[in-house]
């Protein structure tokens, strides 16, 4: 994916509760691509590798872009910065994610078999990531939509 690309990505125009929906599938995805990853590695399968890694990158760009620009904005918005201390907190583990992804391309691309710890450590990091996710960041995202609005005055 080139810059151009990256920069060009937009976060998908989805009502709250379906987008949640569809960044918890990729998270399941995600897990799925990482145990993949680990069996291309013990293959020997380096084509494979580098496309779904590539692949990879990508889908995990466009995930943490909705999670940041609508999860994390919706929190924001309703509860402060104060309040929304933890899921900020957590949505700054995207930039660890992104270092770590690029750490496993560039020992991918020296020496293949070199990929193992370092997915091994992407996948416990990002397991753990995906659970503060789903169990404290998108309920309380889900819980703005069932507040009460207030009346304009």
């Amino acid at each position: 994916m080139t810059m151009r690309e990256v920069t060009e990505m937009k976060p998908r125009k989805l009502g709250l509760e379906l987008l949640i929906d569809l960044l918890e599938g990729e998270h399941r995805k995600v897990e799925s691509e990482l145990r993949a990853v680990s069996g291309m590695i013990a293959a020997r399968d380096p084509g494979g590798l580098g496309r779904l890694l590539q692949s990879l990158d990508e889908e995990l760009l466009q995930h943490m872009l909705d999670e940041e620009a609508s999860v994390l904005a919706v929190l924001i918005k309703v509860y402060g910065k104060e309040r929304s201390a933890e899921a900020i907190k957590v949505f700054r583990e995207h930039r660890r994610i992104r270092e770590m992804m690029a750490d496993m391309k560039r020992k991918f691309e020296a020496d293949p078999a070199e990929c193992m710890k370092s997915i091994n450590e992407l996948e416990s990091f990002m397991l753990e990531h995906f659970k503060k996710e789903e169990v404290v960041i998108f309920p309380l995202a889900l819980e703005t939509q069932r507040r009460p609005k207030k009346a304009m005055v």
